[in-house]
């Protein structure tokens, strides 16, 4: 049986490290093994521990020694007779290169997206991650917009990202007047857009699901629009799924994004979702088909998106089940794992 190890050098990644869990518990023709640094979230190894996924963990002291870590990687490599090592975000993926080259076996790697506005090393550090990839037997990025982003390397396949369906709480129809925002509160997702739209639609609340450094700001707006008792700020949650499923519809206002991987667990919860018209969002909502498109930076057309579903519900249920099925299709964690399957043994 093949055996593959997936290998993540840096905590906190675009959320890769639940992304990785989720293949790996999906993965079943294939000897699967998690390696990662004891600097990682420790979480992570209690979630793998869990799942019964096997985990490897290489001791790294406070003074960062490279050769040192690329001797205990390829020793690791070899006790553990891999064929192909996955490599997930910069660090991995160079460490990961070299390691693999010295143990004589292949290596691919699936980019989780860019930094936007990072600070001067992180861009370094992915700047040389994008340079390395041209080496790599294989790079596997999960959206369209990051395979564009490598068009230089010529070894690209894309398997589309995926959610565990399985881990979702059963969908249920919520309130039509309650509408949810899940994410980071940053400038690129553009809150406030959502928050003005208020103004425009009568008898609505908003629950903002999340935290970053634009909450005082938004809190601000809130006040000055005398949106106070229509308007939650809720926080970071774990049990934001639970949340999500008291409303019917969700709101991404995003002016950058991927493939948001709240859409995708909001759509296979059959909620109507309403976002901005570009590339990452686009790709899964078909305008009055999955969900709404509205313009960016337009307030009073997300106002009414909003009361457009609250006035045709029989129209807002057929756009949910659109949505559901289109997940269950084409982003499972189920479907991903067959074609990472078929990939890893092809490329021996």
């Amino acid at each position: 049986m093949v055996k593959v190890a997936h290998f993540i050098s840096t905590s906190g990644l675009y959320g890769a490290e639940r992304w990785i869990l989720a293949l790996l518990n999906h993965l079943k023709g294939i000897d699967t093994l998690l390696v990662c640094s004891n600097f990682d979230d420790p979480s992570l190894l209690d979630e793998a521990k869990k799942l019964k996924i096997k985990t490897r963990v290489l001791s790294v002291n406070g003074n960062f020694d490279v050769s040192d870590y690329l001797q205990k990687l390829s020793k690791l490599l070899r006790e553990e007779n891999v064929d192909i090592l996955h490599t997930h975000g910069y660090k991995a993926d160079i460490l990961g290169l070299f390691a693999a080259k010295r143990s004589n076996i292949k290596v691919i790697s699936t980019p989780h997206g860019w930094s936007k506005g990072a600070g001067l090393k992180v861009m370094v550090y992915e700047a040389l991650d994008r340079f390395f990839l041209r080496f790599f037997d294989l790079v596997v990025p999960h959206t369209t917009a990051l395979k564009k982003s490598l068009r230089h390397i010529k070894k690209l396949k894309l398997i589309n990202n995926f959610i565990d369906l399985k881990t979702l709480p059963k969908p249920r129809v919520g309130d039509y007047s309650l509408i949810t925002y899940i994410g980071q509160l940053i400038e690129r997702k553009r809150v406030q857009d959502i928050i003005s739209a208020l103004r425009y639609t009568k008898e609505t609340r908003l629950q903002i699901i999340g935290d970053g450094p634009k909450k005082p700001y938004l809190k601000k707006l809130v006040k000055k629009l005398n949106l106070q008792k229509r308007v939650s700020f809720l926080g970071f949650r774990k049990d934001r799924l639970k949340l999500l499923n008291k409303s019917q519809i969700l709101v991404l206002t995003s002016s950058i994004d991927w493939i948001p991987r709240v859409l995708m667990e909001a759509m296979a919860l059959e909620k109507v979702v309403i976002g901005t018209d570009i590339k990452g969002i686009r790709f899964l909502i078909k305008n009055n088909h999955t969900g709404l498109l509205v313009p960016l930076k337009k307030p009073r057309r997300i106002a009414e998106a909003i009361d457009s579903i609250k006035g045709d519900p029989s129209k807002a249920r057929e756009m949910a089940k659109n949505a559901r099925f289109l997940i269950q299709n084409q982003f499972s964690a189920d479907r991903a794992a067959g074609e990472y399957e078929k990939l890893y043994k092809r490329l021996l």
